[in-house]
């Protein structure tokens, strides 16, 4: 559409669209998708609305971010304004971004595709149809009776996992370990999802499907890819511990991420899955959509025999791989990635990244107290410390309380080992357990 001016027909003026700007924590997304296109518009939810965004973006506060509001807004838009692309940084968003994208006939990874990544059902059904190996699951309906939901249940041999199909930040996640206990569990993990706020920004049925799947031991791993073109050109893989050993629930962001312990061989077999998943996501979800790059979190667990299962995946909406690896291995701002996917432009990855390894290591906390500092630890050009603890915090158990991030480099991982070895091998994390005694605890050294 055309707005006219003094007898001028003058052109909309052309703006990138994003939906859901993932609050505070993610302003660096909006700062760099700036620098990138000359007109940033965003639609956030009203909670956002104090926010300090970068000069020159136009912001539209709704109560809801559903699709009738959402398209709404856009239709009012499009009189001054010719969206060229639309993203999102908020996972909960990515739906309804694609619904947009649709609804204004422009490039992106469409809808049905994008539920390919997000609905574990049809995600699940999407790998077996490719051939990848992934515990066996069964889904049932909110609605469906009780004795037909336990009857799902009585299918897999206890420990096993339940989780809805829709959702993120693992809500509802549970590890069942007995029949007795699984009715209690499933009214806990609805009670959890039906609490979740981000739900909202969601379909309405968000938690009415669920499934249940085989527990698989074995080695968990996490990874983040960055996809261009079907070519992995950036992957960051961590190592979970086996959290469900010890609990029935675990939050997203308060897991320990230890060194890795995986063999060569585990290794091998892990960077062939992951290739494997990368080629079918880019064939099958970003080819067909004329997406050139994109990033990919997947989610693996590797047996002691050797075999690789691919738990699940999903496409990054802010190519959230872990910033403090990003940044120290590659100088390349996480946000600048997620940015340039959103228009679809290449982020280039420095050629150091092939040439280095990069080691991520977590001190968490072996004790109870206030905490007081770490001593005795040596930093270098090529190691960091960030510190996650204040002097005063308490610490707390379990082991996901974590105190600091300790980041090094170096060409080998037998080099890095060296590095953080020698820098831990004389510090002492100081707490205070009371009356002003401070108790100098020796800091478990990694795995050689």
């Amino acid at each position: 559409m055309l707005n006219k001016c003094k007898g001028k027909n003058i052109m909309p003026q052309k703006a990138v669209l994003v939906i859901g700007s993932g609050g505070k924590t993610k302003l660096g997304f909006i700062e760099q998708l700036s620098t990138l296109v000359s007109q940033v518009i965003i639609i956030d939810g009203s909670e956002h609305a104090q926010l300090k965004y970068p000069g020159g973006t136009k912001t539209v506060f709704l109560q809801t971010l559903d699709e009738k509001s959402i398209i709404d807004t856009v239709q009012l838009l499009k009189s001054s304004y010719q969206i060229t692309a639309v993203g999102t940084i908020s996972e909960p968003c990515m739906e309804v971004s694609a619904k947009v994208r649709g609804y204004l006939h422009l490039p992106g990874v469409p809808y049905e595709k994008i539920l390919l990544t997000r609905n574990k059902s049809l995600m699940r059904d999407f790998l077996a149809k490719a051939g990848v190996k992934m515990p066996r699951c069964e889904t049932f309906h909110r609605t469906d009776s009780k004795d037909a939901i336990i009857a799902t249940a009585t299918k897999f041999s206890p420990p096993f996992i339940l989780k809805p199909t829709t959702g993120a930040a693992n809500r509802g996640l549970r590890l069942v370990r007995s029949y007795d206990g699984f009715w209690s569990a499933y009214q806990k993990a609805l009670a959890d999802v039906d609490d979740y706020q981000g739900k909202r920004y969601e379909y309405r049925n968000v938690a009415d499907e669920w499934m249940i799947c085989e527990y698989i031991r074995g080695k968990e791993v996490e990874t983040d890819l960055y996809l261009e073109e079907g070519k992995i050109a950036f992957n960051a893989i961590r190592e979970k511990p086996l959290i469900f050993e010890r609990e029935e629930t675990i939050e997203e962001n308060s897991s320990i991420i230890p060194p890795l312990t995986l063999t060569k061989s585990e290794l091998t077999s892990l960077n062939l899955a992951i290739k494997s998943l990368s080629g079918l996501i880019y064939e099958e979800i970003a080819r067909p959509s004329s997406v050139k790059y994109l990033t990919v979190f997947a989610e693996f667990r590797i047996t002691a025999g050797g075999d690789v299962y691919c738990l699940e995946y999903t496409l990054r909406p802010a190519g959230a791989l872990c910033p403090l690896i990003i940044q120290k291995g590659t100088g390349v701002d996480i946000f600048e990635i997620a940015a340039r996917c959103t228009i679809g432009q290449r982020t280039v990855i420095p050629k150091k990244l092939l040439n280095k390894s990069v080691y991520f290591q977590i001190l968490y906390s072996n004790c109870t107290g206030t905490y007081r500092g770490i001593s005795g630890l040596k930093t270098s050009d090529s190691l960091a410390f960030i510190p996650n603890k204040n002097d005063g915090d308490v610490i707390k158990i379990p082991q996901s309380d974590y105190l600091a991030f300790i980041l090094a480099e170096a060409a080998t991982q037998q080099d890095l080992l060296k590095e953080v070895t020698s820098s831990l091998e004389n510090a002492k994390i100081l707490v205070e357990a009371g009356e002003g005694k401070i108790k100098e605890i020796g800091i478990p050294l990694p795995p050689k």
